[in-house]
């Protein structure tokens, strides 16, 4: 047998269409809406079934798993060359000013994608972020061997 629905709330404040950004971020969507004591015991059981040892660091298992990876499969790792082709403004001939340019690159691997835009342009300044220690020390030792 379905359960009976609990009874449709609507909303009773609503922003008028000329609200500024202040206004509308000074309220949460559902602030006009009042609990009712029924709604906070299955909220505060849900809340009291759940397990309380904490969670695994994502980060640190993601880090693991990359550096497993980079150990067995550098070979598959080539550079390439799609950021001044996506990005035209980053390549030097393209840009209106002679100003360095600085590229984060979060994400950034065995620095494959980064590496070849430094290469063409040495007074860029390229930051690449990665999970990964491996990757990071693999990039750092490309830069040393090619001096860039």
């Amino acid at each position: 047998k379905t359960d009976v629905k609990p009874e449709i709330r609507f909303r009773s404040r609503h922003l008028s269409g000329d609200a500024s950004a202040d206004e509308v971020l000074q309220h949460n969507t559902w602030d006009d809406i009042e609990w009712t004591a029924e709604e906070v015991a299955a909220a505060e059981a849900v809340i009291g079934s759940q397990s309380s040892r904490a969670p695994p660091d994502a980060a640190e298992l993601g880090a693991s798993a990359w550096d497993g990876h980079y150990a067995v499969n550098m070979r598959n790792y080539h550079d390439r060359h799609y950021l001044y082709n996506e990005f035209p403004c980053l390549h030097p001939q393209a840009r209106e000013s002679a100003e360095p340019i600085t590229v984060l690159e979060t994400g950034c691997g065995a620095g494959n994608a980064m590496l070849p835009l430094l290469a063409l342009d040495p007074s860029a300044r390229v930051l690449g972020c990665d999970v990964s220690g491996r990757a990071i020390a693999l990039v750092n030792e490309r830069l040393a061997r090619e001096a860039l």
